[in-house]
């Protein structure tokens, strides 16, 4: 998991034409062959930058968005560039999604509130416990389970469409592996 904070610049840019916002990612419009791309979002940024007025320089893109809004709205220029607003606004929606889904893996309830069942013994004899719960209608599609009578181990996985495992853990008790195993199958299931 990369945790490297990276903060982006954004200048908001114009000339005798359209207002653009410099600094957003680039638009790849073909694959890996093909010589059809830009270098920006938008194309006029790649020409002549001697004459252009730079109002604004920030690291907030709303604010950029705003200043590049309230310039064409002042008829100070022709218009805000449709490629420059279209990505900004697709950069900001994407944002938006990003934080939703954070603070819904933050907000997921500590126990899920199921129960417990005694499962088939793996074949060196250990115990396994398996959680059965209608905790939500997304948990159907993931799975968590204890290995041991103390320690213990216990996963939290997709039933669908991969079956993979997403996380694991270890603990002293079943008790405490089964609580853990609870509260990530919870932040699983709120991703």
């Amino acid at each position: 998991m990369n945790t490297e904070i990276t903060t982006r610049t954004y200048t908001v840019v114009y000339a005798r034409g359209a207002v653009h916002i410099q600094g957003l990612d680039e638009q790849v419009r073909g694959g890996l062959d093909s010589l059809n791309y830009a270098l920006s979002a938008c194309s006029a940024l790649s020409k002549n930058q001697t004459m252009w007025v730079r109002p604004l320089t920030t690291t907030d893109l709303a604010e950029a968005v705003k200043k590049a809004t309230a310039l064409a709205e002042s008829g100070q220029v022709k218009g805000f560039c449709k490629k420059c607003r279209k990505t900004a606004l697709a950069v900001l929606e994407a944002e938006a999604y990003e934080i939703e889904a954070q603070r819904a893996v933050q907000d997921a309830p500590a126990e899920v509130g199921g129960e417990w069942i005694e499962d088939v013994p793996e074949e060196d004899g250990r115990p396994v416990w398996t959680l059965s719960t209608d905790y939500d209608e997304r948990a159907e599609i993931f799975f968590a389970d204890v290995t041991g009578g103390g320690p213990c181990t216990w996963r939290v996985g997709e039933c669908f469409p991969d079956g993979r495992i997403l996380t694991t853990g270890e603990a002293g008790t079943v008790e405490e592996a089964q609580r853990q195993a609870e509260q990530a199958f919870a932040r699983a299931v709120a991703q």
